[in-house]
């Protein structure tokens, strides 16, 4: 006997980058100490002019910022030699009306907003550290604005005697802005995620709660 239960939730996208979030995703990604990444944040900053300000703790832009930020996607988009760059650009910047304030809102800005690119694309063959902060930096801007991704989590109990063994699976939907980490997990495919099975302890009566099997 099992029963199971059907639910359609989001997963909204992240927010901005603020230098604390940058620096903790880098070390998990590359090993990158935070003086490292600042640095190299710095050097995008100031070098290159290619992202904002990189000593912040927002994860937002003002409200008044949405222009500026359909010229920097128009920007990306046309830079067709870099994919990692280009690539949804176009899908991000039709949802710059749409966001509201999960990215627009003055009143969680203090003295400096969330680290952004620019829109000035550098030239960063050389410097490959640098390369993999600058398309973080990008990658996070675009994923920001693309639409929530769409699933349906089955949560299920299966009863053996006194036991239940409870398993959580996701289906999903709608990809939405996880398309790009799917597609930056080489050999990933957004399929089905299956959950550990795990046991709890059944209690009186379950029996009978689980006749709805299927």
């Amino acid at each position: 006997l099992f029963r199971s239960n059907k639910t359609l939730r989001k997963r909204n996208a992240p927010h901005l980058f603020d230098l604390a979030g940058i620096q903790v995703l880098a070390n998990n990604l590359f090993k990158f100490s935070s003086k490292q990444t600042l640095d190299i944040i710095q050097e995008l900053y100031m070098t290159h002019q290619a992202v904002t300000y990189p000593r912040t703790e927002s994860t937002h832009l003002p409200s008044d910022y949405p222009a500026e930020c359909l010229q920097t996607f128009d920007k990306l988009a046309a830079a067709k030699h870099n994919t990692a760059i280009c690539e949804f650009a176009e899908e991000a910047k039709a949802r710059v009306k749409d966001v509201g304030k999960h990215i627009f809102d003055s009143s969680k800005v203090s003295d400096h907003f969330a680290i952004i690119p620019t829109g000035v694309i550098p030239n960063l063959e050389n410097d490959q550290n640098a390369k993999k902060i600058y398309h973080l930096i990008v990658r996070r801007f675009k994923e920001a604005f693309l639409p929530p991704q769409e699933y349906n989590e089955t949560e299920r109990f299966t009863f053996i005697g006194e036991h239940a063994f409870r398993s959580v699976g996701e289906e999903i939907i709608t990809v939405g802005w996880k398309v790009i980490q799917d597609k930056d997990q080489h050999g990933c495919n957004p399929a089905d995620h299956i959950h550990q099975d795990f046991h709890v302890e059944a209690f009186r009566g379950q029996q009978e709660t689980s006749s709805s099997s299927e």
